[in-house]
């Protein structure tokens, strides 16, 4: 079954430092909400693999937009659990998606994984990426 238009899943992890990309994501999220879309953002405990395996097959979401940490091959979600690597059979998952992965280094060998799976559109990091992390998330 095709992915559904206007169907989104947010993966918004909050330990390990992954709150301050977390917060951001979920104020541009609720900044450009519309009604028509179907919004699932997956928070803190909740942005673990069975969770996000379970969302994605109900859910068949066209956007799926994760932050976590990561390096050339895999992505991790909440506690830096493993929730893709290159070679998984679970990356076909991503066919006729749109997949966006804040995380360092996953551009290098997942995201032309993930497209070689099937994915319309990927975007992700080929380099370290940083957040400011000093003040408490999401003040300034």
């Amino acid at each position: 079954m095709p992915a559904l238009s206007d169907t989104f899943l947010f993966i918004e992890p909050q330990k390990h430092y992954l709150v301050y990309g977390s917060v951001i994501l979920h104020k541009i999220v609720e900044e450009n909400r519309q009604p028509q879309q179907t919004i699932v953002e997956l928070v803190g405990d909740d942005a673990n693999k069975e969770k996000i395996h379970q969302t994605m097959e109900t859910l068949n979401p066209i956007i799926f937009f994760g932050i976590g940490h990561g390096n050339v091959s895999v992505f991790s979600v909440e506690c830096t659990e493993k929730y893709i690597t290159v070679g998984d059979p679970e990356i076909s998952q991503f066919a006729n998606r749109v997949v966006s992965l804040c995380s360092c280094l996953t551009a290098v060998y997942l995201g032309p994984a993930i497209m070689d799976a099937g994915a319309v559109v990927y975007t992700g990091y080929k380099t370290e990426f940083w957040f400011y992390i000093g003040d408490d998330p999401g003040t300034t």
